[in-house]
């Protein structure tokens, strides 16, 4: 964390190593001259629920980072369903009371799995390019039911269908061709829970 907002952190003699409180006591004093200069800082973890019960505790002890007024750091935690089960811990109890605010993205509508996978095309290319059918749209939203990371990866799979056929567009007997693929392959456990 401290290497991502550019916070060098030096021992505090030649012969000692950089100790957690020292990490912790630099990431303080960054923040609070932050604050002076009138500036909030706000810091995004993706994926947290790859994060072991020891990195959240430490991430709760950021929390504790404050003046007499105010909080010093916004910490927002960005997961997959599997973050809501790890907070549910007993362990991890002090870090639940914390969190004001959850909110959890549901499956998109068939107008929004569309309206999702154009604008992500047109991210991706700079431009509004129609790469997918309107019958390829409807495959991959029956496939998906509008969950975001099964419509990611069906839109991958079926880009490199359509590029590995020579065509320009991915089209509903590509997306289905795709969608039968996902469905023969082993359902692991791992693989069952990425998908739900």
């Amino acid at each position: 964390i401290n290497a991502e907002f550019g916070i060098r952190n030096q021992p505090p003699s030649p012969s000692r190593r950089v100790t957690l409180k020292d990490l912790i006591d630099d990431l303080n004093a960054f923040l609070i001259k932050k604050r002076a200069d009138g500036k909030r800082i706000l810091l995004f973890i993706d994926e947290a629920q790859n994060l072991s019960a020891a990195n959240l505790e430490l991430i709760r002890m950021l929390s504790n980072l404050e003046t007499t007024k105010s909080k010093l750091l916004q910490i927002v935690l960005v997961g997959q369903p599997e973050l809501s089960e790890k907070l549910e811990r007993h362990d991890l109890r002090q870090l639940r009371q914390r969190i004001n605010l959850t909110c959890y993205l549901l499956p998109l509508n068939r107008d929004e799995t569309k309206a999702y996978i154009d604008h992500r095309i047109a991210i991706a290319a700079q431009k509004q390019l129609q790469l997918f059918t309107n019958g390829a749209h409807r495959a991959i939203y029956r496939y998906s039911q509008g969950v975001p990371r099964r419509i990611n990866i069906v839109c991958d799979r079926a880009l490199l269908a359509a590029y590995g056929r020579n065509k320009r567009r991915v089209t509903r007997s590509v997306a289905a061709a795709v969608i039968q693929e996902l469905q023969a392959e082993p359902p692991t456990a791992a693989y069952r829970r990425r998908l739900e």
